[in-house]
């Protein structure tokens, strides 16, 4: 197996040079770096990995902590998938790895700083945690443990986070319903007490702050809640919404395109007219909204450059010491039948 010392005499160069190379750094001449390049691809050379964790103190690989099995329920293979994508491709622009724990869907008591203690990984990423325990948040702070959360926002300054505008999204989702004529408005979300989902809160605080700035009368408003945010769930919310008679929403902002789909089945079912006796719109942007007829209008998650943005936060938390970071980025609405254009 070839060595850093057959990579330098192949290319004659010295060692110390073959190191700067291998390492990345830039004080390299761009022909005499092309020569080592070149030599390493001759020779097959692979760094010792152990032996560069061990010198330089870092071992070049992100440790991904998530509750979320990836023999979960398809959206929870969708979600976590897509995220795993953006951070895969930070991780290949920058010649990093990643190891992936999925401990936690198994054994909520899990220890998810594992990782880090063992000196597997440089930091960590958090996907789709509800609550971070308090105890882990104390243990990061004190600690200095380099981390970022994604999707979720922790009451902690020690703790980097990416997360997504629900807030500006549900008041935009407000504001399409009442510009197609819909004056009714009705939001399908969990109850708070039994469940936590900081999105989701987020989408039902910015439509109901969009309804009080146009000044909506409170009666026209309606807040309906369901103790999960499945399919399920949602087909069950059109039979109460029917049998509300007159004082059916005729404008509806589901949490989740779960919900939504859910719900569009059964309307079709029974033969509602569909974007005229309701108007609704979900979020999240499933495939599963474009499967269903009416094509279901929906705002869509940018998960690839969440978990991108993440591993950079990363970076620069480990390579510089750099202050804890939080990133917001924007929902994109995409249009279906189930909300009509503005006239």
């Amino acid at each position: 197996m070839a060595t850093q010392k057959d990579v330098a005499q192949r290319a004659g160069v010295s060692f110390i040079t073959v190191s700067r190379v291998v390492n990345g750094l830039d004080n390299v001449k761009e022909e005499t770096r092309l020569r080592v390049e070149e030599a390493i691809r001759e020779l097959r050379y692979h760094p010792n990995h152990l032996g560069r964790a061990l010198n330089q103190g870092k071992t070049g690989t992100w440790g991904v902590e998530t509750p979320i099995s990836i023999r979960s329920h398809f959206w929870g293979e969708q979600y976590l998938i897509a995220i795993l994508d953006g951070i895969e491709r930070r991780c290949r622009d920058t010649h990093q790895d990643l190891i992936l724990s999925t401990e936690a869907s198994e054994n909520q008591s899990s220890d998810v700083l594992r990782l880090y203690r063992q000196k597997k990984v440089d930091g960590l990423v958090f996907i789709g945690f509800q609550r971070i325990a308090a105890h882990v948040i104390e243990e990061i702070r004190e600690d200095h443990i380099p981390c970022v959360v994604i999707a979720e926002r922790p009451d902690e300054p020690s703790v980097s986070w990416v997360d997504t505008q629900n807030f500006e999204a549900g008041l935009e989702a407000v504001v399409r319903l009442t510009q197609a004529g819909k004056n009714k408005i009705g939001f399908v979300v969990h109850d708070q007490a039994e469940l936590y989902n900081f999105n989701v809160d987020q989408r039902l605080a910015g439509g109901l702050a969009e309804l009080n700035r146009l000044g909506a009368d409170k009666s026209l408003r309606s807040i309906f809640t369901v103790n999960d945010l499945g399919e399920a769930e949602g087909e069950a919310f059109f039979y109460r919404w029917q049998n509300l008679g007159r004082n059916r929403p005729d404008g509806l902002v589901f949490g989740n395109d779960l919900l939504a789909i859910g719900f569009t089945r059964a309307a079709i079912e029974a033969g509602t007219n569909i974007p005229q006796d309701v108007a609704y719109v979900g979020f999240d942007a499933l495939p599963q909204g474009r499967w269903v007829r009416p094509q279901l209008a929906s705002f869509a998650q940018p998960f690839g450059q969440m978990g991108y943005e993440a591993v950079k936060l990363l970076e620069q938390r480990c390579q510089k010491q750099a202050e804890p970071r939080f990133l917001t980025l924007p929902l994109t609405f995409q249009p279906g039948d189930t909300l009509p254009q503005s006239p």
